[in-house]
């Protein structure tokens, strides 16, 4: 396995781990229309009121 395919493995697996932690912390389900909405923005400025 070259040295570039071992890195994109280790950085899926933390990505995963990354997700896995937020969808268990998660305490309201956010939906959006675009991808190409900005999600953390989003909940930062939700958060803020």
């Amino acid at each position: 396995m070259s040295m570039s395919h071992a890195y994109m493995k280790q950085a899926n697996v933390v990505w995963a781990d990354i997700s896995q932690v937020v969808k268990e912390n998660c305490s309201v389900e956010v939906k959006f229309g675009n991808p190409k909405d900005d999600m953390m923005e989003a909940l930062l400025r939700r958060r803020n009121g």
